[in-house]
């Protein structure tokens, strides 16, 4: 018998869904600042080019002047098939989330002083020796309603640097770029985040990322465009999931939580490891992405002495990228992939499928789709399908991002029941530079907890990015 205070919870996310659709429906946009980018941060595209007042400035200037200074061009625009997925997951994500315009809700705030000095040395960086580079802290705290054992919640921090060096044709076409991700995670409390979901009952994490590890170059690697821009290689250190499978919101830093969102719980992929991933634009709005990684790297090693020719993954995924008349921009990508064992598998071969599909539909809401398959038990999850909408820009923010997803998903053991999870947050932007986030998330019918039928977990994370 589900209790009252489980009815209520469950009850909840269709409350918020028809929230959410009136929402959408009667919020305006505010008319665009002459100095900002049209960029798809957390959904909206801008372009590459950004104009703004000079550098610097003298002493004395308005705060506000210096930060709403706009980044020089980065070389040519890349087409359509060959830009990032946004989901700011990626490197290249991550620099172009710390070169946003200001937007929060207090303008003047003590790290907004701090981002004054920090912003004109970084964009020195950028224009005299093609180097960009930027620093984050995301910390996140997750509490559980129920629970299979103690405790019932965890607090964590990630640390970042990362950057990209332009070496090779720095404003030109065939751009040569030297890519890097340093991170340290930590927790503060006797468990990390991303360890709730097993604490609960869940066939799947509550987040990912959120846990303990020591200093790393998580990812190091070269990035070559050729053929006028029409092919990029990425040969190093990758993370697999900045290339095959993506989704316009998939990052737990700053969107969803859940891994039912976050990432897919069915594929196994390698943790980050040497590899090379090939990515040709076939036509202007379509992309063939393919690549080899080592199964056995780990972030906190260099992954040459892993290196094993029998134990590979390999991956390969069409992609569409159409714009349609009155809607926008859409990402529809079909994957197919492959283990052949080594750690990152528990030393098993398999295979699995994948889709996932975002569409803009005008300038406020993104809606999406994802689904997962995999043909062994590789993962506790044998099928996944996961869809939601992001509304961007709710109330007339304009930074800020309202999501809304719903899961369902099937486990490797047949005999253990099907779970369903539903995921709302809301992204404000409290100022220039600092997000706050508070979420919710309900659980029903965790298979491994056999007490309780629905689990709500309550988050708040909060991020920092220079």
């Amino acid at each position: 018998m589900i209790s009252l205070r489980h009815r209520l919870l469950a009850g909840l996310l269709p409350l918020l869904w028809s929230f959410t659709m009136v929402l959408s429906q009667v919020q305006k946009p505010p008319p665009r600042q002459e100095h900002e980018e049209k960029q798809e941060a957390g959904g909206q595209e801008r372009s590459e080019e950004q104009t703004g007042g000079e550098e610097g400035g003298e002493a004395g200037d308005d705060i506000d002047a210096h930060l709403e200074e706009a980044a020089v061009a980065e070389g040519p625009e890349i087409i359509e098939p060959l830009k990032e997925q946004d989901s700011g997951d990626d490197v290249t994500g991550k620099i172009k989330e710390a070169k946003e315009p200001d937007a929060g809700l207090w303008r003047r705030a003590p790290l907004s002083n701090l981002h004054r000095l920090w912003r004109p040395w970084r964009q020195q960086l950028s224009d005299d020796l093609g180097l960009d580079l930027g620093l984050a802290y995301t910390t996140l705290f997750q509490a559980a309603t129920d629970g299979i054992e103690d405790p019932r919640y965890g607090w964590s921090g990630d640390f970042d640097i990362f950057g990209k060096w332009r070496l090779v044709n720095k404003a030109e076409k065939n751009t040569g770029s030297f890519g890097f991700l340093v991170e340290q995670r930590h927790r503060f409390t006797e468990i990390a985040p991303n360890d709730l979901g097993t604490n609960i009952g869940s066939l799947w994490g509550t987040t990912r990322g959120f846990n303990v590890q020591d200093v790393a170059v998580a990812q190091w690697w070269w990035e070559q465009f050729l053929l006028d821009d029409r092919l990029k290689l990425s040969v190093g250190k990758l993370d697999p999931r900045n290339y095959y499978n993506g989704n316009r919101f998939q990052s737990q830093n700053t969107f969803f939580l859940n891994r039912a969102f976050s990432e897919n719980p069915t594929r196994r992929f390698p943790r980050n490891s040497l590899g090379v991933n090939a990515r040709l634009a076939l036509t202007d709005h379509a992309y063939l992405s393919f690549g080899v990684h080592d199964t056995n790297g780990r972030k906190t090693n260099s992954g040459f002495g892993d290196l094993d020719k029998d134990d590979l993954f390999g991956a390969i995924e069409i992609g569409l990228t159409p714009r349609f008349e009155g809607l926008g921009r859409g990402r529809y990508r079909f994957t197919l992939w492959s283990t052949g064992g080594g750690d990152s598998s528990r030393g098993e071969s398999g295979t699995g499928f994948a889709l996932s599909f975002d569409q803009d539909l005008g300038n406020n809401l993104v809606p999406f789709l994802r689904y997962g398959y995999q043909d062994r038990d590789l993962r506790n999850t044998k099928n996944v399908i996961s869809g939601g909408v992001g509304v961007l820009r709710p109330f007339g923010r304009e930074a800020d991002v309202l999501g809304v997803g719903l899961s369902w998903g099937d486990a490797e053991d047949g005999d253990l029941p099907d779970q369903y999870v539903g995921e709302v947050f809301y992204r404000l932007q409290a100022t220039g530079k600092v997000q706050v986030t508070p979420g919710v998330q309900v659980i029903v019918n965790p298979p491994f907890n056999a007490e309780d039928d629905v689990v709500g977990v309550f988050s708040l994370r909060v991020r920092v990015v220079f």
